[in-house]
């Protein structure tokens, strides 16, 4: 599983993850820094990315994208939900 970190988190957390042998890129080396949630959203799906976000309706735009549709996305899913979960306590 490849992590897509989003505009709101800072790119030091992909050399981090990288370091810890999670295969990692922020979402400006690989599309446009003002593209939609929706457009990150499907790119991290269509390229079997996690996206990991700090944004507050994350669950809306996985609705609109039915990123959460697909089983092996959901296992992946809550993967990426517990590491997220664990990032914040390394992060404050």
């Amino acid at each position: 599983m490849k992590l897509l970190f989003d505009m709101n988190l800072s790119p030091l957390l992909v050399d981090m993850m990288n370091n810890c042998g999670w295969e990692s890129i922020h979402w400006a080396s690989v599309g446009d820094p003002k593209a939609t949630d929706r457009a990150i959203m499907e790119w991290g799906l269509k390229n079997g990315c996690c996206v990991v976000t700090n944004d507050l309706d994350f669950g809306d735009i996985l609705a609109v994208t039915d990123a959460g549709g697909q089983v092996s996305y959901n296992s992946e899913l809550r993967i990426c939900r517990l590491l997220i979960l664990n990032l914040s306590f390394l992060l404050y």
